[in-house]
């Protein structure tokens, strides 16, 4: 992080209350604003959607594990052999 001089006068003043054990004095007067854009709001949607995903494949994976465990998970040749072609058609 680069301090400007224009800004020095008050990091020295924060660094010597902070060195004394003194609280740092807040400036009452201006307050801090944030405005999060529409397209950072939409992005919080969908991290909220993606969340509750992995809860369904996890489910769908415990459910092949146990078929796999007891001997009982069958693949189609056809449905293997549909998902190599569609999946070069994606590439």
């Amino acid at each position: 992080m680069r301090v400007y001089q224009t800004n020095n006068q008050k990091v020295r003043e924060l660094n010597s209350h902070k060195m004394k054990g003194q609280k740092i004095p807040i400036n009452e007067q201006g307050s801090d604003k944030i405005t999060i854009s529409p397209q950072a709001l939409n992005v919080k949607e969908l991290k909220k959607d993606l969340a509750q995903i992995p809860e369904l494949r996890m489910e769908r994976i415990q459910d092949l594990r146990k078929q796999i465990q007891l001997g009982t998970y069958q693949v189609s040749g056809q449905a293997i052999a549909r998902k190599i072609f569609n999946q070069d058609e994606l590439e």
